[in-house]
């Protein structure tokens, strides 16, 4: 969807106070790979990784159960709960073409 960047910045802009990001910015910056504008990027918090336990399964298991090859990508995409969450993950998304492979992975 062409532009569907530039309307969802406008969006995040207008509607939060405050953009938390589940990550690391060493790992993967949101910022600079989606070209946020300064004043996004002043609302922007990387609070590292979330884990309420060790996990039980191991990454092959996991990776089996959701029928994702060893050799292909599997992106996660949260967004919390309510309406909002499901309107912005409703969009068409599409990964950015200049990430190298394996760039962004993590456990799973």
């Amino acid at each position: 969807m062409p532009g569907s960047s530039t309307v969802i910045t406008a969006l995040l802009q207008w509607y939060y106070d405050d953009v938390l990001v589940l990550g690391d910015r060493q790992i993967y910056d949101v910022c600079k790979e989606y070209q946020f504008p300064e004043s996004l990027r002043e609302k922007v918090h990387f609070c590292g990784y979330v884990s309420r336990q060790h996990p039980t399964r191991s990454r092959s298991e996991i990776r089996k159960e959701l029928s994702v090859a060893e050799d292909e990508s599997l992106v996660l995409v949260t967004a919390g709960g309510g309406q909002d969450g499901y309107d912005l993950l409703s969009l068409p998304w599409q990964p950015p073409a200049a990430l190298p492979k394996g760039s962004a992975s993590g456990p799973c």
